[in-house]
């Protein structure tokens, strides 16, 4: 079982492919958002090396949000298009459950922020379960002051992982903090703080094999919490 994957959620541009065996191929460039112009080309690349056609793969996965409005839209209209043409199955990841990924097994608590501007964040808060990080908050978009609430009744030690914490850093610039309790929150270095397509395509093909798929692909569209962004504007 095989299965590409790309993440375009953020700047990094992520393609990946997988195998069940764990043999894979992985790009992960921050492009500054020009992913337009550079996903073919990179899926192109991917599949050259792992030596397989769009034919050979079983489906296509896709970082479907929160993350950059303009990256989502271009990552999820690309599958969209792939699993068309190759009349394959599409599964669709969410973004931060992928960046949960990037932090091996520890007994704090994880939390997942990534900068949502306007001054919010994208937050979610996972625990390591079965040997992998498990959700146990809603996918959320909240101010700086909600997430330090949030964070302060948490009573194990915590781990900060995402672009947002460049700016909770400036808030607090010592690295990290004392909570009102027994533990503390640390931030995590910033080569944890981006997407791998390796970890979307491992969910990705874990799902797959749930039969956890998209069912109809007009109706897989990008997950953006931004209430304003996703509803019609009465005139």
């Amino acid at each position: 079982m095989k299965i590409l994957a790309i993440d375009t959620s953020t700047n990094v541009l992520g393609v990946a492919v997988l195998d069940e065996s764990g043999k894979s191929v992985e790009f992960n460039d921050d492009r500054g958002l020009r992913h337009t112009s550079h996903l073919i080309p990179t899926v192109k690349k991917a599949l050259k090396r792992a030596r397989l056609k769009l034919r050979d793969l079983d489906a296509f996965c896709v970082s479907r949000g929160p993350g950059s409005f303009t990256g989502l839209r271009i990552g999820i209209a690309t599958v969209k298009a792939l699993g068309l043409a190759a009349k394959k199955k599409v599964v669709a990841v969410p973004s931060l459950d992928v960046l949960a990924q990037n932090i091996p097994y520890t007994k704090d608590t994880i939390c997942v922020i990534g900068d949502a501007k306007k001054e919010k964040l994208y937050a979610c808060f996972y625990k390591y379960s079965d040997h992998r990080p498990t959700r146990f908050s809603p996918y959320l978009l909240i101010s700086y002051e909600e997430l330090f609430k949030r964070l302060r009744k948490i009573k194990n030690d915590i781990l900060l992982v995402g672009d947002g914490i460049k700016v909770i850093r400036s808030m607090v610039p010592s690295g990290g903090f004392a909570l009102r309790g027994p533990g503390s929150i640390e931030f995590t270095d910033e080569k944890y703080w981006y997407p791998r397509a390796l970890n979307t395509a491992k969910i990705g093909l874990e799902m797959f094999k749930n039969g956890q798929t998209v069912k109809d692909l007009d109706s897989l569209v990008p997950l953006y919490l931004h209430p304003r962004d996703v509803q019609c504007r009465k005139k």
